[in-house]
C-alpha cells in the first residue's frame, strides 16, 4: 500500500494593496514663515530658528 502525500502548494508572493481611501501625506506649515514640512519632528527643529520671533510675540 502506497502512501501518497498531498501536494500543498504555498505561494509566498506578497502584495501591497493601497488602503482605501488613499491616505493623504500630512503637511505641517511654520506658524511664522508658512514653511511646509512632512513630519511634526522637522517642523519642530525648523522653529527653533525662530525663537526671538517667539519671544518678542509673548512679550506683546
Amino acid at each position: 500500500m502506497d502512501m501518497q502525500m498531498d501536494k500543498v502548494e504555498f505561494n509566498s508572493n506578497l502584495s501591497l494593496q493601497q488602503s482605501y481611501p488613499p491616505k493623504l501625506p500630512t503637511i505641517f506649515s511654520c506658524s511664522y514663515c508658512r514653511q511646509k514640512f512632512q513630519s511634526a519632528h522637522v517642523l519642530c527643529g525648523h522653529q527653533n530658528a525662530h525663537k526671538l520671533q517667539h519671544s518678542l510675540g509673548k512679550r506683546n
